[in-house]
């Protein structure tokens, strides 16, 4: 652990929480600025300038979420902004909440220390990269590339159906329809499930509201 090469700015209302992310970047040499309210984060960033950003979903007054979407329209895509869950513990609704206003990631509580640490190095590694003009996600995306099958399991994930469910569904076996998940974020580049269908829904992929079983009837059919 090195001398410190960058700020990050915390805002997370509760101390111990804070305390923990702050241990966790010293590892990535970097330092917190840490605040507990939205509005600290808004006035905060007004006046200096900070490496990357995370911030709580519950805080005080302004979440989160109203945090982020102000940041995203402030800063556009060039400021790397993690979301932190809730201290009851975030399910997916909230990590795709947070993946759709633009997180770059999102941490659940407790905070897992390897993930977190491995995670923020590869968001602030991928700071560096970033270029001048922010690039559209549909050009990094291969979701062109999904199959028919990989769609309907898709829709399936963003209706928030389990595997097992998936399987029983599409009459598949649970270790194909890992399968289908597995190449499903290969091609869209996301490292979670939540993480794909946030980007399978701001792209216009699936409609969660359509019905699978309605598509594959209208494919039977036109094959007849």
């Amino acid at each position: 652990m090195g001398p410190a090469t960058g700020w990050a700015l915390v805002a997370d209302h509760e101390s111990e929480s804070r305390r923990t992310i702050e241990r966790l970047l010293a590892w990535l040499s970097l330092r917190a600025w840490p605040v507990d309210t939205g509005a600290a984060v808004l006035a905060t960033v007004a006046e200096r300038s900070f490496d990357l950003i995370l911030v709580a979903v519950d805080l005080p007054e302004v979440s989160g979420f109203e945090v982020l979407h102000k940041l995203r329209e402030r800063f556009g895509s060039q400021l790397p902004i993690g979301i932190v869950g809730a201290s009851r513990g975030a399910g997916s609704r909230d990590e795709v909440a947070a993946l759709l206003l633009g997180a770059d990631e999102f941490f659940p509580k407790p905070i897992a220390g390897d993930r977190f640490v491995a995670r923020m190095r590869r968001l602030a590694q991928s700071a560096e990269r970033r270029p001048a003009q922010p690039v559209e996600r549909r050009e990094l995306a291969d979701h062109a590339l999904l199959t028919p099958r990989e769609r309907e399991v898709l829709t399936l994930l963003s209706q928030g159906l389990p595997r097992v469910e998936i399987a029983d569904r599409l009459c598949i076996t649970g270790k194909t329809a890992a399968t289908h998940i597995e190449r499903i974020l290969a091609k869209l580049g996301a490292h979670s499930q939540a993480q794909a269908i946030a980007f399978a829904l701001r792209d216009g992929i699936v409609d969660p509201q359509r019905s699978v079983e309605s598509d594959s009837s209208a494919a039977f059919s036109s094959m007849r």
